[in-house]
């Protein structure tokens, strides 16, 4: 599966410029998609940003060349970004536990990250291109995509800048608690009657510089919808769209929905609207907030995503 290979490569980029510094705009073309999006993507998957991917694996390599070779300490801080022999012991002990001459002499370091890998061969040596956890395969699917004109519309709610998904959790939680969609869903003649029920996660505004962006939890208004103190406000302009089902265990549906959709996409003859582009997690009662009040695993989650007629479909769409 294409995803899974465009994610392997990612990973091999990474990994050959742990020494060096990597380049946002390279990370975006092997992604296949804007590297605000991908950030997001990668840390659902991962569980953590890629920088901190990169400072894990870093520092893991660290501790292989202090107990493999003969060199400074102060050399090898240097050779993996450290500016000093401080910075880079105490970061070596935040991740490991122990210093880096204690490392040297053969104490165990804690917290050594591996090459994380997402293609894996089965018992007859072929290359498998799925997610293994535990030995178990891990998946979702595709199950409807429909393009549609979709808006004026505005997006209003609460935004939180993050780089990690936790933090996103956390904040949906906060937004209930204090009561947001019930001021919302007071605003009755602002909001468009076939998108009542539906609340939105809306991504935008990546910064290249800390890996973090700007996320709304909030709802789908009319285009001239007030926007309620404490709360902000989005046009959502006039577009094409693809309307996507995603079917799975809640953290396999986040980890792999950009991935379904352009695929989808592409089969049909589509191509993700760059110049209009947006990502919208869009949670309905009926296919995703009733079935986890009562505890079932399998659920569907919604999204949106401005596209166009691809400039060079694929064979037979």
């Amino acid at each position: 599966m294409e995803c899974y290979e465009r994610m392997e490569a990612v990973i091999s980029y990474l990994e050959a410029n742990l020494t060096g510094e990597c380049q946002g705009v390279e990370l975006a073309r092997i992604a296949g998609c804007p590297i605000g999006i991908f950030q997001r993507i990668f840390s659902f998957m991962l569980g953590m940003t890629m920088s901190d991917y990169m400072r894990r694996r870093r520092l893991t390599l660290a501790v292989e060349e202090l107990q493999l070779r003969n060199e400074k300490v102060i050399d090898i801080a240097l050779k993996y970004g450290y500016d000093s022999h401080a910075s880079f012991t105490r970061a070596f002990k935040e991740q490991h536990g122990i210093s880096p001459s204690q490392a040297r002499e053969g104490l165990q370091a804690q917290g050594c990250l591996s090459r994380i890998s997402f293609q894996h061969s089965d018992e007859l040596g072929n290359e498998q291109t799925y997610r293994m956890e535990k030995g178990r395969r891990i998946m979702s699917k595709l199950t409807k995509i429909e393009f549609a004109n979709y808006g004026p519309y505005k997006i209003v709610g609460k935004e939180i800048r993050t780089a990690i998904s936790p933090n996103i959790q956390t904040f949906w939680g906060q937004c209930f608690e204090e009561g947001m969609y019930d001021k919302l869903l007071a605003m009755k003649e602002h909001i468009p009657t076939d998108i009542l029920d539906d609340y939105v996660g809306y991504f935008r505004e990546y910064d290249n510089a800390d890996e973090t962006f700007k996320y709304v939890v909030g709802m789908f208004m009319n285009a001239d919808a007030p926007v309620p103190e404490g709360c902000v406000g989005y046009d959502i302009p006039e577009t094409l769209i693809a309307k996507a089902w995603i079917q799975g265990e809640e953290v396999e549906i986040y980890n792999n929905a950009y991935f379904l959709i352009t695929e989808a996409l592409k089969q049909n003859g589509y191509e993700a609207d760059w110049e209009q582009f947006y990502w919208c997690e869009v949670y309905t009662d009926a296919r995703f907030g009733i079935p986890k009040s009562i505890g079932e695993k399998c659920l569907t989650l919604d999204y949106y995503m401005p596209c166009k007629r691809a400039a060079y479909p694929v064979a037979g769409s």
